[in-house]
């Protein structure tokens, strides 16, 4: 159990959640500039589940995107995946911004819902692990294109309008 008295809790599933937690949070004390290296997380978490007293048993990976990106990628990878963000955020908004501008509203719409399935993903990232990012590179890798694409449309109003 969790916790004592009458707040016990026994649900294996959510005890071996909290030992992966506390695992990659060791991790993170361990290596917290570099971290341990990119895709190793679930081949370190035996070790650090025997260093630490941990179930050995629970699932290898962390259900936390953030917390696997930084025991994995340490400081350096957080800073990286943060200004990376930041930016197709940016570009996302800006290229809504102008395609209402050219009057292409229905592309403005398209890449507002991408927008939106970005943030949702951020949000869920929190309890989700690494594997289901290949649709949110997907989502940005659109928001990007469409960026450009904005970019693209603004120039060709501005050479009608001249």
């Amino acid at each position: 159990t969790l916790l004592s008295g009458s707040q016990a809790i026994s649900d294996p599933a959510l005890a071996q959640r909290f030992n992966v937690l506390e695992a990659g949070f060791a991790m993170v004390a361990n290596e917290p500039i570099f971290g341990i290296g990119t895709g190793q997380f679930q081949d370190q978490y035996p070790l650090y589940a025997l260093q630490n007293g941990l179930d050995l048993g629970a699932p290898s990976q962390a259900h936390n995107t953030y917390l696997e990106l930084a025991a994995e990628q340490g400081l350096f990878g957080v800073v990286v995946f943060t200004a990376v963000m930041g930016g197709i955020l940016a570009a996302g908004f800006s290229a809504v911004r102008r395609f209402r501008a050219s009057g292409h509203y229905g592309e403005a719409a398209l890449v507002f819902g991408l927008l939106m399935g970005i943030l949702g993903y951020l949000i869920t990232a929190l309890f989700l692990h690494d594997d289901y990012t290949r649709v949110f590179w997907l989502f940005a890798s659109l928001v990007i294109a469409a960026f450009f694409i904005s970019v693209r449309c603004g120039d060709h109003v501005k050479e009608r309008n001249d």
